[in-house]
């Protein structure tokens, strides 16, 4: 399994949320870097809704152990899925985006599809690390982002 299959995977995975899927958000596999508001609508805003609903996959990292024999390498890729939500100032949408991260967190607990690394017990699995607002261009937003691990195996022949 490549990184390429592990984000299609990741991509596949959150698509299928409540409150995403449908076209009420949209997933990108990168990280859009946008200031313009067209560039707000085109990157986060889904294609059934008028609203900032937008979650992003990124790799934080990778580090590669080699196998005692020489062949076998596992990677282990540090996924971060930021999510976007569009924010009521009456505090409205605050209760709906942390409904949305549960869905989230619990798509990935254990997910043997991408195979997620399984925590030992008493181990860390995904977690939420940051949950703020954001200004993305001239939209406030709430802001989450996800952290999990997620292993790949290879055999070099």
């Amino acid at each position: 399994m490549s990184y390429a299959t592990i984000r299609a995977a990741i991509k596949s995975e959150l698509e299928d949320v409540v409150g995403i899927t449908g076209g009420l958000g949209i997933v990108q596999t990168f990280e859009p870097h946008v200031a313009r508001i067209e560039d707000v609508k085109t990157f986060f805003t889904g294609i059934n809704s008028n609203l900032v609903n937008g979650w992003t996959i990124s790799r934080e990292s990778v580090t590669t152990l080699q196998g005692s024999d020489g062949f076998r390498f596992s990677r282990t890729h540090s996924i971060i899925v930021r999510g976007r939500f569009v924010l009521q100032t009456d505090g409205s949408t605050e209760e709906t985006f942390q409904d949305l991260i549960e869905l989230v967190l619990d798509k990935f607990d254990g997910n043997q599809i991408i195979w997620v690394k399984q925590p030992e017990e008493n181990s860390q699995g995904p977690q939420v690390d940051i949950q703020e607002t954001e200004l993305l261009g001239s939209i406030l937003v709430h802001l989450c982002e996800i952290r999990f691990e997620v292993e790949e195996f290879k055999e070099v022949t």
